[in-house]
């Protein structure tokens, strides 16, 4: 190869290059001192929500940004029915998920792993309901009758079993159909239930097309239908003071829809593609829990009551012992709610 000779301006071009070139590799180093120092940024948790009035705070606090004033980076993933949600959970494709506190027990039952509750969000209080043709007035009528209830959701099985507390009549006496919320909603409207278990929105769906009455709800079970926040042992592991933060976080999302009523209603009812008027009466057939409340459940122990009463229902020749009860609910929780 043949060298030539470097001219002046070729010299004063490679110092101005090489001057380029260090105060770069100055840069780079100092960007990456500084981001060594910084505190890390929380992983990506997923966490499965269904289409449920109780759960709107956490979905107002997902607008907000009031996640990411807790360090909390979670995305919300919409999934259609709790027995999705809970396969999806134990599949590990999600994190964690919002549900009925029956939803940990069955879990349980099926895999031996705690689902840890770290949050108990609300309560039904007549969203969720029997649904019965008119014609069918008490219990003792639906006696033969076909009945649906939601596939693998413990909630539909509990909800009928409690409805038939106090009766002689046991599973064997109607005709069972089983099918995901969808195609029960569906089955419903072309006259082939006589009666199903449902709740919010649904409820709402199936009685603008097909005349349908209420003929028990949790209206009547104060306090026993709670939803909570489950995670998985890893995620738990992985975000210190996690019941703490997402308790604020949930307070935050209620407080601003107690707040904001006219905007927070409109979104939530476009979410639910119904008009305003039925959002809101959907509301009452809910119960928020707010701080103290929180605070009172987690500590007077009926958060084990309810997951020993509820595990005795549906599992009557083996529920969950004492011990797998508060495995269960995270201890965790109980501490730091009392903070």
């Amino acid at each position: 190869m043949i060298s030539h000779p470097l001219t002046p301006e070729s010299r004063i071009n490679r110092i101005v290059i090489g001057s380029i070139i260090a105060l770069m590799l100055l840069l780079g180093i100092g960007l990456g001192f500084t981001m060594m120092n910084q505190p890390p940024l929380s992983p990506k948790w997923r966490i499965g929500i269904t289409n449920w009035p109780g759960y709107d705070p956490l979905y107002i606090a997902d607008l907000k940004g009031f996640f990411g004033q807790q360090n909390l980076d979670i995305e919300l993933i919409p999934i259609n029915s709790l027995a999705d949600m809970r396969t999806a959970f134990e599949r590990g494709t999600i994190d964690g998920y919002v549900g009925t506190v029956m939803e940990a027990v069955e879990s349980f039952k099926d895999t031996g792993t705690p689902n840890h509750i770290v949050l108990v969000t609300d309560y039904s209080s007549g969203a969720d309901q029997l649904l019965s043709a008119p014609s069918i007035t008490t219990i003792q009528d639906l006696k033969g009758a076909r009945v649906g209830l939601e596939s693998t959701s413990p909630i539909s099985r509990y909800m009928f079993a409690r409805a038939l507390s106090g009766t002689n009549l046991g599973m064997d006496d109607f005709d069972i159909r089983s099918y995901n919320q969808s195609i029960l909603v569906d089955q419903t409207i072309r006259h082939n239930l006589d009666a199903l278990v449902t709740y919010e929105p649904y409820t709402t769906e199936i009685r603008a097309k097909r005349p349908m009455h209420i003929l028990f709800s949790s209206a009547q079970l104060p306090e026993e239908i709670l939803d909570a926040v489950m995670v998985s042992p890893r995620m738990l592991e992985g975000e210190p003071n996690l019941s703490q933060r997402l308790q604020s976080v949930w307070q935050s999302g209620l407080d601003y829809i107690n707040a904001h009523p006219d905007e927070t209603h409109a979104i939530l009812a476009a979410r639910y593609r119904v008009d305003e008027a039925a959002y809101r009466q959907m509301l009452t057939q809910v119960h928020f829990l707010d701080r103290a409340e929180i605070q009172r459940l987690a500590s007077s122990g009926a958060i084990h009551q309810t997951l020993n009463e509820t595990s005795h229902i549906l599992y009557p020749h083996s529920p969950l012992t004492a011990r797998q009860v508060s495995g269960t609910v995270n201890v965790w929780f109980q501490k730091e709610a009392r903070r």
